[in-house]
């Protein structure tokens, strides 16, 4: 259990901070800190507390499951953003937001869009699906796991989804965020391997970075 309070409520601490403070050098400080807290506190962990050995196990299992879903998955984001996406957001108010942290740059949303998908997204089954779902696991069994799991999943990103989009969306994105994190928590418990699940992921943020940049800029490029 102390494992769970020491990672879950960390995420979300760590955005907020940096929106709070924005704009210097300690909000970005205390966002970094917290990211170097869920790459290291796992590890720790099994050393010092489980006596484990870290093994990072190769992508071999499940990827073509995890592509798979992760394409119908993106296809039902686009869907969705196609009937209600353009009622809903408003990109006037997500450029306002967005532009003072630079992502209304081109090259600068590119850049963040590939940190998301290619780290991001590793950095969140490594915390969620692997260490969250694993230590859930021990406590209450894997159905329960993936259910902490998601919900642990599901609230870090109601927050930050919260600060750019109205209730409706940020429902809805909330919705399937947590159906999105029971699911790649059954192919993490499935192939026991986080690669099935990021193969997925990163499809989804494919999709939703799309998204992004027709309502920051369009069709242009």
């Amino acid at each position: 259990m102390l494992a769970l309070i020491l990672m879950v409520p960390i995420p979300s601490i760590g955005v907020l901070a940096g929106l709070a403070i924005d704009n210097s050098v300690l909000g970005v400080s205390v966002w970094i800190a917290g990211k170097a807290w869920l790459l290291a506190l796992p590890a720790v962990w099994l050393a010092l507390v489980d006596r484990k050995p870290l093994v990072c196990s190769l992508p071999r299992r499940g990827l073509v499951v995890g592509a798979l879903s992760g394409m119908a998955v993106a296809t039902i984001i686009v869907g969705a953003y196609a009937l209600v996406g353009t009622l809903w957001i408003d990109p006037a108010k997500l450029i306002g937001v967005l532009e003072p942290v630079g992502l209304t740059n081109k090259m600068v949303y590119l850049g963040a869009a590939a940190y998301w998908i290619l780290f991001n997204s590793v950095l969140e089954e490594y915390v969620y699906r692997w260490f969250v779902f694993t230590q859930a696991k021990t406590l209450w069994g894997a159905r329960w796991a993936a259910v902490v799991s998601a919900l642990a999943f599901v609230i870090h990103h109601g927050v930050v989804l919260a600060i750019y989009f109205d209730w409706r969306v940020t429902l809805l994105c909330c919705i399937g965020i947590c159906l999105g994190g029971l699911f790649w928590s059954a192919l993490y418990h499935k192939y026991q391997n986080i690669w099935a699940p990021y193969i997925s992921h990163a499809v989804v943020d494919i999709a939703v970075f799309a998204i992004g940049w027709l309502l920051l800029f369009g069709w242009t490029w």
